[in-house]
């Protein structure tokens, strides 16, 4: 799961109810540059910032958050820190090679 698939979703998903670039920045009181950035996968979205969007969209928040605490743990993992007992990323390391 890469940051690039959290944008894709959001951006997927506001498409799909209409809603302008514009109309997302302004409800979290942003720059529509960073909206765009945070769609194209350049820019992390903060958790209150999904919690926001997933709101905008009228979806379960758990939609946006599972894929964002994937790429969070994801990355957690390749710069060396063990994962909390229990929770598996489902990929090795050695799979994510460019």
């Amino acid at each position: 799961m890469e940051q690039r698939d959290f944008g894709i979703k959001v951006r997927q998903l506001r498409e799909q109810k209409g809603l302008l670039l514009r109309q997302i920045a302004a409800a979290l009181e942003v720059d529509t540059a960073l909206v765009s950035k945070i769609e194209r996968g350049e820019r992390k979205a903060s958790k209150e910032q999904i919690m926001k969007i997933a709101e905008l969209l009228e979806i379960n928040p758990d939609e946006l958050l599972v894929i964002w605490l994937s790429f969070v743990l994801l990355l957690l993992r390749l710069y060396g820190f063990d994962l909390p007992q229990g929770v598996s990323l489902g990929l090795r390391v050695s799979e994510l090679a460019p």
